[in-house]
């Protein structure tokens, strides 16, 4: 593993650690969003193996198959944007002066 000198302090190496890319309201609203969807999609992929071909775009059925594929829509969506929420990145931290530097950054010289 490669050791980087912190450029601010001098004294610390950075160390890489992963954090979250949004704030922590954020964060928490993605696993609010991210939570009901999966049995969300677990009910919907079950309903459309269940239903007969027949009743599931049947407009005489009562659309149960529409509702269910709406419910599907809404649960992918939902899916999509808390995982998003919630995904994490790579940091350099220095653990002397606490510095954060990202992987990949171009430092310029003064």
């Amino acid at each position: 593993m490669i050791e980087v000198r912190c450029k601010v302090c001098d004294a610390g190496t950075m160390r890489r650690r992963q954090v979250h890319r949004n704030s922590g309201r954020l964060v928490d609203i993605g696993y609010v969003l991210l939570a009901p969807s999966i049995p969300a999609l677990v009910i919907c992929t079950l309903s459309f193996v269940t239903l007969p071909a027949g009743n599931l775009w049947d407009a005489s059925s009562g659309l149960p198959g529409d509702i269910f594929l709406l419910l599907a829509i809404g649960a992918i969506a939902s899916a999509v944007l808390g995982w998003t929420l919630i995904k994490k990145k790579d940091v350099f931290v220095c653990p002397v002066c606490k510095a954060v530097s990202e992987p990949g950054m171009k430092r310029t010289k003064p």
